[in-house]
């Protein structure tokens, strides 16, 4: 399990999905179904909070990227995993 307490920044969130990311395709490469679905849910839990203060991010107000383009992203990004986890676990929506 990934620790979410720091989650603040876009950036810091970016960097944790991708090595949680990379983990999840090894283990399912190494057919450890669970763990990679387990590493998925954790991308999804990290995305879920820094979506519930994004307002917090001092890089949105630095970069002038607007926080609704981002969380847009963000929800595909969440959608798309769901959907993967979903088929992973035999039960596609």
């Amino acid at each position: 399990m990934t620790d979410t307490s720091a989650t603040t920044d876009l950036l810091t969130l970016i960097g944790r999905a991708i090595e949680q990311l990379q983990r999840s395709v090894t283990l399912l490469e190494q057919c450890e179904k669970e763990g990679g679905v387990t590493g998925l849910a954790d991308v999804i839990n990290e995305i879920d909070q820094y979506l519930s203060s994004p307002d917090e991010d001092p890089l949105l107000c630095l970069a002038s990227l607007p926080a609704s383009h981002v969380r847009e992203g963000l929800l595909g990004v969440r959608a798309d995993l769901t959907s993967v986890i979903d088929v992973l676990r035999g039960n596609p929506s």
